[in-house]
């Protein structure tokens, strides 16, 4: 009788390990997934579908652990629907500059500035923005467009 073929997860197709990707969220895409393997690792991080949507929550994180996204956006390419939970607008400009030449879907949670909403109106290719922030007085303040 012939040997039962063996089927390994490792021997899965680029193809097949991008679209797993594709069903998760942005810390297991770009944090755990690259870790199974280096050819998962490249699978994944030199895909562009690793990088088109990405969901940053950069107001809880530590000062260093903001530096490594935004250094993660500088290297992505071709990120089309970005969302961003902010608590100071420096961290949405340096952002926003990596990205907006890309962007067809914009979600924002935090404050912006005269320089963010300009690179903002810059993104050739934004068709839906949502805006969301508190005001001084602790009072939900959100706009919507597409």
């Amino acid at each position: 009788m012939a040997a039962a073929l063996q089927t390994s997860i490792l021997a899965l197709p680029d193809e097949v390990i991008r679209k797993v990707a594709s069903h998760l969220d942005t810390t297991q895409r770009l944090c755990v997934l690259p870790l199974v393997c280096k050819r998962w690792h490249t699978a994944v991080l030199q895909s562009g579908a690793a990088w088109e949507s990405l969901k940053l929550q950069l107001a809880y994180m530590m000062p260093l652990k903001q530096a490594s996204c935004i250094a993660w956006l500088a290297r992505a390419a071709g990120i089309r629907s970005l969302s961003l939970g902010v608590t100071n607008d420096s961290l949405t400009s340096a952002a926003l500059a990596m990205v907006h030449k890309t962007l067809c879907t914009l979600e924002i949670d935090g404050p912006l500035s005269g320089p963010d909403l300009a690179l903002i109106a810059s993104c050739p290719s934004l068709t839906s923005l949502s805006l969301t922030w508190t005001d001084s007085d602790e009072q939900a303040v959100s706009s919507s467009s597409r």
